[in-house]
This record gives C-alpha cells, structure tokens and sequence, in this order.
C-alpha cells in the first residue's frame, strides 16, 4: 500500500548477515534485497594457506612419523646395509609426504579459486539488481500493520515516493493508511474495505485507485500487493506501485471517442459496416441493409450468407470473389468501390455501391477485414439510365431524321450541331458547319427578315415558309422551317428542321413523314407515341409504348377500343368524352391525365398530349400523341402534401405541448420557490427538476417521439453517485410520449426525495425499482411502478412530506390518470406508483392550456 511506505527499511526486516551493506534505504547490516556478500574468512594476519607453508607442514609431518615409527636400536646396532634401508624408508616417507601436501595445496587452491569466483558472481548479480531497480518504472514498498489501522513503514523505494510526487526522506510513521491526505477523498473509506478483504483472504490483491500529490496532481495508481501475517497479530504488506494516469487518461478519451464514433454512425443516412473476409460474416452495421429492403432482420451469420446469396444478383454475386480477392491486397487507405444489385421483397431491383478499405490485417499483411460504407444510388442509376435512353431517343430522331435539322445559338446565330441529313443537302462538311451561322447559308436580302422573326419569335414550336437557303455550290433551295428554343450544351438554342419544298408535288409525301417525325421530336414527351387514323380508327404505336405498358415480348398492342378499356374505370367516361370533344371542337391541341392498367395489373398516372392534323377543309385526319408516365411525380406530390400535413400537424401538436409544458413549468416553479429556503436551494431545486425533463425529451427524440423506454428513462434520471445502489427491472415498456414527462418527474422526485431523506442517506442503503403491466380499460395499458428501498433510515427520523412528494401524488393522479402510496416499514419507505398508459393522443388543443 503507498500508505504505508517509508524512507528507510528496518533492519528487522530487511535481513542481516555478516558482509557489507546495501538493500533499499542504504542500511546497514545488509543481506536485504540488493545486500552485499559474505567475507572471505580470514584472520587479522590474513591467509595462513600458502604454498610454502602447506609444503613445510608435510615435511615435518614426515620426519615425525620416521622419528616415531623407526626402530633406533636396530638401526645403531645393524650393519651399513640396514641403516642404509632405514635411510631409504626416511627419503620415502618424505617424499609421499611431500606429494600429499601438494595434492592438499592444490585442493585448497582449487576451492579458493571457486570461492572468489562465488563472490564475484554474487557481487555482479547484487549490481544487477540495484540497476534493475533503478531504472524500473514500478515503486516497491513493505509496511507492517496493526489491528487499529497504524502501521510502521518497513521499505519503500525512492520510485515509489517520486509517483506519488513526495520528497524522499517523506516518512509516515504512527498514520492511518486510509487517513492520509495522499489518499482521494472519493476512495478513501472504498480502500480501506478493500484493504480488510484482502487482508482477511491473504490473497494478492491489484487495486487502482486516486492519489493527490502534494502539489494538488490528482494521479491514478495500480497497486499490486499481498498481505502476510506475523505470529504477533500484525501484518506485513509488501507491494508494487505503477503510474497509470496517462492510461486511465487514454482509456478515457478512447471511450469519448468511441461514442462519437458511435454517434456519427447513428446518423449516418448511409449503411457502415465492419466485414470479415476469413469468417465471410459481418461484424458490424449502423442499421441492417435487410431492413432497407423490406425484409426482416437477420440474426445469425449464416442466415446473413444465405441472404446475399438469395437476393443479391448472380451476376454481381459472380464478382464477389474478385472484390475480396482485390480487398486482401489493397494498400492501407486505398479506397475499393464494388456496385451491386439486391432484390428487394416488393420484387424491384435496389442499386447499391460500397465503398471499402483495410481495417485488420493478418500474421502474413494480408487484409482480413475491411471498414465500408454502402450508399443506396438507386434513384441516381434510374435518373441516369432514363436520361440515357430519352438522350437516346432523341439523339436518333435527330441524327437519322431525313430531312436536314441543326441547332444553332440563339445569341452567336452559330451552328452547334448538324445532321447527316444537313451535310448531305446543303454539301458543306460538319467542320464546316460548326464554323457557320445560321446567315451563311441565306442570301443577304432575308437578313433583315430572319433578324425581326428571331426577334419576334416565342419559346415554343413555330413554323414559318419562304425561306431561300444556298448550298455550298450556290444552288438556291426553298424551305419550310421549323424551329423550337431549347438549352444546348449550357447554351441557350434552337432547333431548327429545314424542308426542301422546292418541289412540292415531289416531296408532299416525305413532308408528311418530315412532319409525324419532327412532332414526335417536338411535341412529344413520353415513351408511348401513338398514332391514329380517324378515318379508320386504326391505332399504332411507337417502340417504347410496350415498355411503358410493361407487356410481355410479343404481346400485342392495344387497339383503340383495348386503350379505353385500360382507363381506370374512375378516369374512363371523363377522358373519353374530353378526347371526343377535342376532336369535334376544331383544335389541334389534346391533353388528358388518367390512370392507365399496365401488363402487370398495377395502375400508372398518365398524361397524354396528343396534336389533330387536319384536311383543307378543317377535317380531322389524324392524332399524334405521346402518353408520359408520371406515376413516380404523382406519387412524390402525395407524400408532399402528406407530409405538409404533418408538418401543420406537428406544428399545431408543437405548440399544444408547449403550453402544457410551460403551464406545468408554471406550477413547478411556484411549488419549488414555496418550499425552498434560498435562492441557491430553488435554482438546485429548478435545476434538477428542469434537467429531468430535458433527459426525458432527449429519449423521445432518439425515438422519434414514438415511445420512451422506461428501462431507459429510470437509468438516465439516476444519479451517477448511486448508480450502483439501485437495482431496476421489469418487462419492456414502452411509454408513449404525453405520459413520458410526467412519469420520468415521478422518478426523479422518488430519486431526490431518496438522496435528501431516504435510503441513499445511509452507506448501505439501496432502491429496488420494479414494474408490471396489466390490461386497463379501453384497451389501455395499466403500469404498476413499486419503488422500495433498504437501509435508509428508520420512519420516525425521516422528514415530512415537502414539495417533491406533492409533485409525485399531482403528477400520478392528474397526467397518469393514476394513484400513488405511501408507507413505512422499518426497512424503508414503499412506494405504489399506477399509471394509465394510453398511445393515443389528444388532439392538438385539447386539455389544459
């Protein structure tokens, strides 16, 4: 524990033994935890072990044992020889004499030799240790304990002080651990029970608790320690402490932006995902692509394969692989874009494009997850793809037109596209046109004429005769033009189709095809184009009228009786009479809006414009016509005016809540300031009540204002200091926005009347929230709310009724149609809450204003 930590070791503790000092705290009387070695042995002389002495005390040693062991009497009374053996055994007995005290010197050198070694190898290791701790980043402590909450500092490193920003002869000696100002006030009675569990378990423990520095620092330590105890009752905690501020400071901005992150997914309009390409499972997605397809949710992996099997395209689901294949070598960052179409349960085809990168790599670099985003485009590929095949359309009934069309600027008079038809009549060269006006090809007295026409001209479709245009060899032509204003490459233009009406009686037959075929240009807008004979009734259409219509190949085309069949039978009388009486009157104009039966049963929105060619006579001959498809417009200003409805709706229910809401703001404030004894008491008060309604409009508009969980609304009004002493539970309910408000200001006066009178007065004390549902009448729902709490203090010494638990009885009664009870058991107060729950809504102005 740092708590207990001291600058010096005791020497009781930190070992001993003969040798030099060291340890910790540089006692002496070593052999602690960096300790010196032993000495070598020796006497005040030094070493008597040396060679010449070992060799001298063999000697003697021989000579001894000839003087005592030789028979003198028989040596002084034998003859030459045998005193010459006796000399002979004497030189022997020295000699192995002599030989064994070598071999004991070498011995003796031996263990010397291993002896210095050993003192050696263990001066090196003790070096050892000292570097280690000196450079470890950890601090070490030993202090013993008692049973009063004192304790003795045994060890402490200087580390361990400088973590906890204290000077090194800082000393602690005769204090409460759990007393010490280095302790955070917050954690200070948390670590003293952790402290008696551990040492009642004599297990390791690792704590990480706060500590304020000397200097006001607040720092986070990790506290690695165990408790030991000694025969005397007492015991010794030795541990390890660590600085972890910068990772508890990591951590938490790790989980800041993980909720940001967490966040932006949340309202991101567009799909974002987290793809294993091993498990071929995805790990993760901001809302279900199933979902947007009208399906329900998938809940496994191995559904979610069997799905994009099923309803993606074979032929984009033939490209999977490749794009996985593509995916496992892509750099990081690099960006892979993968389009693919998946069938939606209406049967439609749904355009998507993801677009992926390297989240997670591999052992081998390889990617083995990949981070994407998918963006429906659908409504961009059908607007694309319609504006390719209308450019089409038009671009061949310009190009393959017969007779010579251009268009040219309205402001410049300059050519900026011509048709084959054009080069071929008046022989110039496309190049040639393009670097034309329109006065090149016309003789100098028409200037002026062309110059008014354009000048009077309208927007719309105009005819006008007599124009003599010139050829690139100089021939004269005359033509019939007609022109029509348009916008062309972001130029103001006009298309013009010129007629050679030269020679009249010639090309009266190509005029009238000139003609069908430049209305079909001009004046048709649709797909479907139609003609019909009047003299016969016989009807023709278009290439493009079977798509509209959604008929099978090869199906036949409708006559003119099967197209007034196909009218919705709503429509059919209407358009009927109108097509008629357009065809009686003498115009030349028709145009009818219907629904018109497709091949496939459904109805489509239509406008058909159509223009009546007549004879000389004002006789009608002819109808051509183009029916438009504008289902998708239709519909789009339905939902328009849907939705302004709602607007006026929302806006109108807008302001009936806030009446109500100020209204009962009103009554708050003036309940609040009767009971309040300070202005500082009534703004605590007002603050906490005003931030219970906030919290609960911010689950409504989470949800849209469809429902607030209460799950959800009885965590957030809980306060952060007591989180863990409330325990909550109960089926889901979902509680419709008009009783949200008052039923979460229930909550949070049950939680303030706690925290000021009730059990989270006590240490101990908790609240158990409970609830039940049962069928009410009118098909309501019946809410059944029982709050109980433990270790609070006892009845008699709670505080009567004030403002908060008039706003608990007011709001149950008046806004939840509904009850509320009291009582007092001595293990704490209980309270019955009811509620009806009823979605439907009064009606925008109803109740109190």
């Amino acid at each position: 524990m740092l708590g207990a930590a001291s600058n010096r070791a005791a020497s009781a503790e930190s070992g001993g033994g003969a040798g030099g000092g060291g340890g910790w705290g540089g006692d002496s009387g070593g052999g602690g935890i960096v300790g010196g070695g032993a000495g070598e042995g020796r006497g005040p002389g030094g070493s008597w072990l040396t060679p010449a002495s070992i060799t001298l005390a063999a000697l003697a040693a021989a000579v001894a044992w000839f003087l005592l062991t030789a028979d003198w009497a028989a040596i002084a009374g034998a003859d030459a020889g045998a005193r010459r053996a006796a000399w002979v055994r004497l030189g022997m007995d020295l000699g192995f004499c002599g030989l064994g005290g070598f071999g004991l010197l070498a011995m003796v050198s031996r263990f010397r030799a291993s002896e210095r070694a050993a003192r050696l190898e263990l001066a090196e290791r003790a070096e050892a240790r000292r570097a280690l701790l000196a450079a470890a980043p950890a601090g070490m402590y030993r202090a013993r304990m008692y049973p009063d909450g004192s304790f003795m500092p045994l060890l402490i490193s200087d580390e361990a002080k400088a973590i906890c920003g204290l000077p090194k002869d800082a000393t602690f000696s005769g204090v409460r651990m759990t007393d010490h100002p280095l302790i955070h006030p917050e954690q200070r009675e948390w670590l003293r029970q952790k402290i008696i569990e551990h040492v009642r378990s004599g297990e390791p423990t690792r704590l990480e608790y706060r500590i304020v520095t000397p200097a006001g620092e607040v720092r986070w330590i990790r506290d690695s320690a165990r408790a030991a105890r000694e025969p005397d009752g007492s015991v010794i905690w030795s541990g390890v402490v660590l600085d972890i501020t910068e990772s508890v400071e990591a951590e938490r901005r790790l989980a800041e932006q993980r909720r940001l992150i967490d966040a932006v997914a949340r309202a991101s309009p567009s799909l974002l995902y987290i793809y294993d390409l091993d498990r071929q499972e995805t790990l993760y997605y901001n809302r279900p692509l199933e979902s947007d397809l009208g399906y329900a949710p998938i809940e496994s992996a191995a559904e979610g394969l069997r799905f994009l099997l099923e309803v993606m395209d074979p032929d984009d689901l033939a490209r999977v692989p490749g794009y996985h294949a593509r995916m496992r070598e892509a750099r990081d960052g690099q960006i892979a874009e993968f389009e693919y179409r998946m069938r939606a349960r209406d049967g439609r085809w749904r355009w998507y494009v993801s677009y992926g990168v390297p989240y997670a790599r591999g052992a081998d670099g390889r990617v083995t997850q990949i981070v994407g985003t998918a963006i429906d485009v659908t409504a961009a590929r059908e607007a694309e793809r319609a504006f390719r095949e209308s450019a089409e359309r038009y671009r061949v009934l310009f190009e393959n037109n017969p007779q010579p069309m251009w268009v040219y600027d309205r402001e410049t008079l300059r050519f900026l596209a011509v048709n084959d038809a054009a080069v071929r009549a008046y022989g110039y060269s496309r190049e040639e046109f393009l670097a034309m006006t329109i006065m090149d090809i016309r003789s100098p007295e028409e200037a002026a004429r062309l110059r008014r026409e354009l000048g009077a001209s309208g927007a719309g479709p105009e005819r006008s005769g007599g124009w003599r245009h010139r050829t690139r060899e100089g021939r004269e032509i005359e033509v019939e033009v007609w022109a029509s204003d348009l916008e062309y490459q972001g130029r103001p233009g006009r298309l013009a189709l010129a007629i050679d009406v030269t020679d009249r009686s010639r090309t009266i037959a190509a005029l009238r095809v000139s003609e069908q075929r430049y209305r079909l240009a001009s004046l048709a807008t649709s797909d479907a184009i139609w003609d019909l004979d009047l003299s016969t009734d016989s009807l023709e259409w278009g290439d493009g009228a079977a798509e509209v219509f959604r008929l099978p190949n090869g199906s036949p085309m409708p006559d003119l009786a099967d197209w007034t069949a196909m009218i919705h039978p709503e429509d059919r009388e209407r358009t009927d009479s109108a097509f008629r009486r357009a065809i009686a009157s003498g115009q030349h104009h028709w145009v009818g809006s219907y629904r018109f039966r497709r091949g496939d049963g459904t109805y489509a929105e239509m406008i058909d414009r159509a223009y009546v060619l007549r004879d000389g006579g004002g006789r009608p001959v002819r109808m051509i016509g183009a029916m438009t498809d504008v289902t998708a417009r239709v519909q789009a200003e339905r939902e328009l005016r849907r939705t302004l409805e709602t607007q006026r709706l929302l806006l109108s229910e807008l302001d009936h809540r806030v009446k109500n809401a100020m209204t009962g703001l009103l009554t708050m404030i003036d309940l609040t300031a009767a009971d309040s004894g300070s202005v500082a008491a009534f703004a605590e008060a007002m603050r906490r009540r005003v931030g219970a309604i906030v919290a609960v409009h911010s689950i409504l508009s989470e949800s849209r204002w469809s429902a607030a969980p209460l799950g959800d609304m009885i965590a957030m009004l809980t306060p952060p200091e007591v989180v863990s002493r409330v325990r909550s539970g109960g089926p889901p309910v979902a509680v419709p926005p008009r009783q949200a408000t008052p039923l979460g200001m229930v909550v949070q006066e049950l939680m303030a009347n706690a925290s000021k009178h009730g059990a989270f007065r006590s240490p101990g004390g908790a609240v158990d929230v409970s609830w039940a549902v049962a069928e009410g009448p009118d098909g309501t729902s019946l809410l059944r709310l029982t709050w109980r709490e433990t270790g609070g203090p006892s009845p008699g010494e709670r505080c009567p009724a004030g403002t908060g638990l008039r706003l608990v009885t007011g709001f149950a009664r008046f806004e939840l149609r509904g009850s509320v009870s009291w009582s007092f058991p001595p293990e704490g107060a209980v309270v019955e809450v009811t509620a009806v729950l009823d979605a439907r809504e009064d009606p925008p102005g109803a109740g109190p204003a």
